[in-house]
């Protein structure tokens, strides 16, 4: 009987052409997926995969607890994060940016540290500031920055960046309520000083 011979391993025609069937009809059962197959199951109890819902584990549901009440207008955002990042305001010889990410009741979820920049200049890009509110499930967001300076006056480059991120929230279905601006001389809130930058 001839041999197939290779690597000193040796099978008769015979024996190949069954592990090749075998191997095919083991191929086409493991290529079948289950969801594949809908008429074996009720149109009620097929969910796609795409819809498949995102859950919190326990440990993210426990520290998902908001870190405020509703933040309802400018000067009740500006309290909270005068109160919450009084160590930038008072201390920080450099511009810092940070996100409040808010849930559906605008309660802050979490802040984020977005860049560290000089001393009167930070660089922002939207794709920086929407990544953590994506991550978490956010309904909206107020940005904030410092100035190291003292005086809290809007530069043309935060009015800038406050135009991108409003319209980039836009595009997001995440709308930036507010941008506030932390100072030793008074805060502000370019919201009520900008309404502008906001609409479309």
């Amino acid at each position: 009987m001839k041999r197939i011979s290779d690597n000193h391993i040796t099978l008769s025609r015979q024996d190949a052409n069954q592990v090749l069937s075998e191997l095919r009809a083991t191929g086409i059962k493991l290529s079948q997926r289950p969801h594949e197959s809908r008429t074996t199951c009720p149109p009620a109890q097929f969910v796609s995969e795409a819809s498949t819902a995102r859950y919190l584990t326990e440990r993210e549901a426990r520290t998902r607890c908001p870190l405020t009440a509703t933040l309802s207008g400018g000067d009740e955002t500006i309290r909270f994060c005068e109160r919450h990042f009084r160590h930038i305001t008072q201390q920080s010889l450099q511009e810092e940016f940070y996100v409040l990410s808010l849930d559906g009741a605008h309660r802050v979820i979490r802040t984020h540290s977005i860049t560290v920049g000089l001393a009167n200049t930070t660089q922002v890009h939207p794709r920086e500031v929407f990544r953590p509110a994506i991550l978490d499930a956010a309904v909206a967001i107020i940005a904030l920055h410092n100035h190291p300076s003292g005086n809290s006056k809007p530069s043309p480059a935060d009015q800038e960046v406050t135009k991108r991120l409003a319209d980039a929230g836009k595009l997001l279905g995440i709308p930036l309520l507010d941008h506030i601006i932390l100072a030793r001389e008074g805060s502000l809130s370019l919201r009520e000083y900008h309404d502008e930058l906001f609409r479309a």
